[in-house]
Order: C-alpha cells, then sequence, then structure tokens
C-alpha cells in the first residue's frame, strides 16, 4: 500500500520501527519531512508542497505511537 503525506498513522507507526531513538517531540518539521521520505512504500517526493499541519499530524501519530 503506497502511502501520502495524509497518511499520518501509518507513517507515524512506520517511522517509530525505523528510529526508536529519535525523539518526534523536539524535531523540527524540516527534520520529520526528511525521515518521512525514507518511509518505504511511501508515494510523496522531497519536490511536494506538504503543510505544516500535514507534519504536525506526522509528528503526533509518531510521538502517540512511541508511548504506547
Amino acid at each position: 500500500m503506497a502511502l501520502t503525506w495524509t497518511d499520518h498513522l501509518e507513517l507515524g507507526n512506520a517511522l517509530v520501527r525505523m528510529y526508536p531513538d529519535e525523539d518526534p517531540w523536539s524535531l523540527p518539521f524540516a527534520r520529520i519531512r526528511e525521515l518521512t521520505l525514507t518511509v518505504p512504500d511511501f508515494e510523496g517526493s522531497a519536490d511536494d508542497e506538504v503543510e505544516d499541519y500535514e507534519l504536525e499530524g506526522i509528528q503526533s501519530a509518531w510521538g502517540w505511537s512511541k508511548t504506547d
């Protein structure tokens, strides 16, 4: 299944598995964007225009997934 910028929960879960030592709450959105681009099955690109609220959604899903 291809993931897009709006798949916050799936991306957050993938980022927890890929970067367990990262603290998403302390990362700037630029870094969250970079790491999101490394998720397998992610179909976005560095050229995409992404709103801050999308990155905040990914950050929140990642952060809350770490505490589960």
